[in-house]
């Protein structure tokens, strides 16, 4: 399993201002660490990079304003509540957790919430291994392996809870 302690050397938490003190953001940042200590101690996860825990407008913004990525800010569909960028040249990534829009987080369970976190470290591990040339992709479908990988992990409970309440099965 990951040490907390040196998975956070690596990476840095910016967790929005307001809610730091606001019982969501307090929950989400407790339940990020409970899937950080379950992930196994792999090489993707001493990468260096940056969970995000904001609200959508404020990440959109952000996206926008710092102009770090090529592409529309898919926090715009209000049914994203995640969203993982991996920089295979900087070999960095960025998480991004979302806590309102048509998932409010407050509404959401535990596992719920688990299960979405572990999907986006599941994209980071997917993205990871396709970047070093670890595994072929194949035919496979992007979500599919992405699943599959989350599974990997030890979450599968959490991604079928996850699937199951946003409708993906």
């Amino acid at each position: 399993m990951v040490n907390p302690t040196e998975f956070y050397k690596h990476v840095k938490t910016n967790i929005f201002p307001s809610l730091r003190t606001d019982p969501i953001g307090i929950r989400v940042s407790g339940l990020l660490d409970d899937v950080i200590q379950r992930l196994p101690d792999e090489e993707q996860f001493k990468t260096n990079g940056t969970i995000w825990i904001y609200k959508r407008k404020e990440v959109i913004e952000f996206w926008y304003k710092e102009q770090k990525y090529p592409y529309r800010a898919p926090f715009e569909n209000p049914r994203v509540d995640g969203h993982c960028v991996y920089n295979q040249i900087k070999n960095e990534f960025d998480i991004f957790i979302i806590v309102d829009g048509d998932f409010d987080l407050d509404q959401r369970t535990d596992g719920y919430i688990k299960g979405m976190i572990a999907w986006e470290f599941g994209r980071l591990s997917y993205y990871w291994k396709v970047t070093k040339n670890i595994i072929l992709t194949g035919e496979q479908d992007d979500n599919k392996a992405v699943t599959d990988e989350a599974r990997r992990l030890g979450f599968g409970e959490e991604i079928f809870e996850m699937q199951v309440l946003s409708g993906m099965i």
